[in-house]
């Protein structure tokens, strides 16, 4: 369904990029074969490779990396919602500013969707010619698809909040075993809700990452003794991939393979 609704799309949009990221990573190869078939030109990040202006369909096919593809992707298809199985949580595109498009099987985040179809902030098809109708309208009309954004995104920020309740949960850790310079660090942002400058990650895996890296530098570090190696090394954006991507129309599909 995703393949064909880029290949329709990509008649009229002939640079179009399609992410698409499957639930299971090991169903990256069938993608990339069911791509082929289609004439399509696909990669996969888990072999190490970025989109070139040639990629149709690339493929996220790794962990932890949805915070980037949700950043910097302008429509974003949570496609588990199109099976009985439900969607994902569409909390996370939508306060990375994505215009969402979502299927009927909703019930696992019912209150989120509620949110969002109160306030404007996504748009519900029931197949792939509903899919590849709204993608094109999306991807035409910029006013429409900035505005769902911004709609979106003022919805869900009302029901978040996870960044901050994790660091005012880790706070008395901090207090008790960390160092100065740890807590002048620290503690200000846990009372502001800063993102500490993780950027390209969803709040909730944000929340786990300050999570471990707080507790980790203060307790595994402080306590424990052990030394840190290449911390800053957890997050890096290929050199020349958002290059690829301002250049091309880009559409970020998130595929659930059931």
């Amino acid at each position: 369904l995703v393949i064909e609704a880029h290949r329709r799309l990509a008649q009229r949009y002939p640079d179009l990029l399609t992410i698409i990221a499957p639930r299971h990573p090991e169903r990256g190869r069938e993608i990339y074969a069911a791509s082929a078939r289609q004439g399509l030109r696909a990669s996969q990040r888990a072999l190490g490779l970025q989109p070139d202006m040639a990629t149709d369909i690339y493929i996220a096919d790794t962990i932890g990396e949805m915070g980037l593809f949700y950043r910097i992707a302008p429509i974003v298809f949570l496609g588990g919602s199109l099976v009985p199985h439900g969607g994902q949580n569409p909390i996370e595109p939508a306060k990375l500013g994505a215009a969402l498009i979502h299927g009927p099987h909703i019930h696992n985040f019912t209150e989120v969707y509620a949110a969002l179809e109160h306030a404007g902030g996504a748009y519900q098809v029931n197949g792939a010619d509903d899919l590849a109708a709204t993608l094109d309208h999306l991807i035409d009309d910029q006013a429409t698809r900035e505005d769902v954004a911004q709609r979106g995104t003022k919805a869900v920020m009302a029901l978040g909040g996870a960044l901050r309740k994790t660091m005012m949960e880790i706070a008395p850790y901090l207090l008790k075993y960390g160092t100065e310079q740890q807590k002048q660090t620290w503690l200000p942002r846990m009372v502001t809700g800063e993102s500490v400058g993780a950027i390209g990650m969803t709040e909730p895996v944000l929340a786990s990452l300050v999570a471990w890296l707080v507790l980790g530098e203060v307790l595994y570090w402080n306590v424990l003794g052990f030394e840190r190696t290449g911390a800053q090394q957890w997050f890096v954006t290929p050199v020349g991939f958002r290059d690829v991507l301002r250049a091309k129309n880009m559409v970020a599909i998130v595929f659930t393979v059931l």
